[in-house]
């Protein structure tokens, strides 16, 4: 795989010493919106418009009261070699798809570590997201530059990859997809991580799941596999706080109780079935849920 990785935290940090509006401006245009550009037209914008219809940092808002809290944390992430430990990640989880070289169908991918709008962050919110959703692109978004979410720059970067090479070998459309299918895109991809990193690339969201639920859990996921439904889908994955904010079907679940289950029932089927997250790229998501043996009958 080839990759182009954007420098943010020096393009950051230019934008932060630059006083000219103008030039701020042009630089965020023309060295990390545009390269994105023709993914963020999937969503109907791009430049500017579409960094804040996510909540990402622009340059004027290195002008709207936020600069201090933005140049704090360009500077912990550039001390911490940020840069270096994203760019190692991609490199290394590139490695483990190497031998199925021949069956991939992405090669050229762009990637970026973005910081977020800190007065604009979603319930629930952990520091860190990602989205390799679309093959070719990756960006891994930070709200915060602790010592927790530093040591997931790796795992969260090695995780998107894993969605890049899974969506181009099995498309993916949020649109169609079922529970079931949502909850081994993720479970894989969170095993990937820690296939590379151990438990220190294991994410928060799947950390945060209740094992004293695991029964519950077990029984409402169970029932929902086959479920679809853009809104209904993703209140099963970020769980009940998150869909009320974001406008979805009630639904009583704890957060990122998608994330937790998943994890769960793909870690089941890698060790039911010897192989390794890398290689179960190409198996259907229905061979791995039944595979897990997570939800059959007790």
């Amino acid at each position: 795989m080839n990759f182009t990785i954007l420098n943010t935290l020096d393009i950051y940090r230019r934008m932060l010493a630059e006083r000219d509006t103008v030039a701020r401006t042009t630089m965020f245009e023309s060295e990390i919106a545009a390269p994105f550009a023709p993914m963020l037209r999937i969503f109907g914008s791009e430049g500017t418009p579409a960094f804040k219809q996510f909540n990402m940092v622009t340059a004027d808002d290195l002008e709207n009261g936020v600069s201090a809290v933005i140049r704090a944390q360009v500077e912990r992430l550039i001390e911490v070699g940020a840069h270096a430990l994203t760019t190692a990640a991609l490199n290394e989880a590139a490695e483990r798809f190497a031998p199925f070289a021949d069956r991939l169908h992405v090669q050229d991918v762009i990637y970026a570590l973005l910081l977020m709008h800190p007065d604009k962050l979603m319930p629930g919110d952990l520091g860190y997201a990602g989205f390799g959703g679309i093959p070719g692109y990756i960006m891994v978004t930070l709200s915060s530059t602790s010592d927790a979410v530093i040591g997931l720059l790796k795992g969260t970067t090695a995780h998107e990859l894993y969605h890049n090479v899974h969506f181009s070998v099995q498309p993916f459309s949020i649109m169609s997809a079922t529970v079931g299918q949502y909850l081994t895109v993720e479970g894989l991809a969170e095993s990937f991580a820690h296939e590379l990193y151990g438990e220190a690339g294991v994410g928060l969201h799947a950390k945060a799941f209740d094992e004293s639920r695991m029964d519950e859990m077990r029984g409402i996921f169970g029932q929902a596999l086959n479920v679809t439904g853009f809104d209904v889908v993703r209140g099963y994955i970020f769980g009940g706080r998150i869909a009320a904010h974001m406008n979805l079907p009630a639904i009583d679940l704890p957060d990122f109780a998608g994330y937790g289950m998943g994890y769960r029932v793909v870690q089941a089927y890698l060790k039911r079935s010897g192989r390794s997250a890398a290689e179960s790229v190409f198996m259907p998501w229905q061979e791995i849920v039944s595979g897990s043996g997570i939800f059959d009958p007790r």
